[in-house]
């Protein structure tokens, strides 16, 4: 619910910033890289995991059997036996999350040295 509503608002900011060029300015540019960050994180976190949600979990499915992968070993140190699609979604996010980070330390700083 919440990363569509994140989804709705960037969508809103990056039109915005289209359709009036007097958002055009700096400030308003270091916000709609902040929107295009916040978007992907979007994207990422309502994607899922692609379809590896069940059978990571122990859900069962519709003939009541257990559908977890039971050859899943996480504490591999060599290999990881998790799905790419998982490993994808898990850097989309963390990408997405640490970028959206600096870009308001940049912000944070710019408001700073303007003021």
């Amino acid at each position: 619910v919440f990363a569509s509503l994140s989804l709705l608002g960037a969508t809103y900011i990056f039109l915005s910033s289209l359709l009036h060029k007097r958002l055009r300015s700096f400030s308003f540019r270091m916000i709609l890289w902040m929107c295009i960050f916040d978007f992907i994180l979007g994207c990422s976190t309502i994607c899922g995991p692609l379809g590896t949600i069940e059978e990571e979990a122990g859900i069962k499915n519709e003939d009541g059997q257990d559908i977890i992968n039971p050859k899943l070993d996480i504490g591999s140190e060599y290999e990881s036996s998790l799905p790419l699609t998982c490993k994808l979604q898990a850097a989309a996010i963390q990408f997405s999350i640490i970028a959206s980070l600096l870009w308001t330390l940049c912000f944070a700083i710019h408001l700073f040295r303007s003021s």
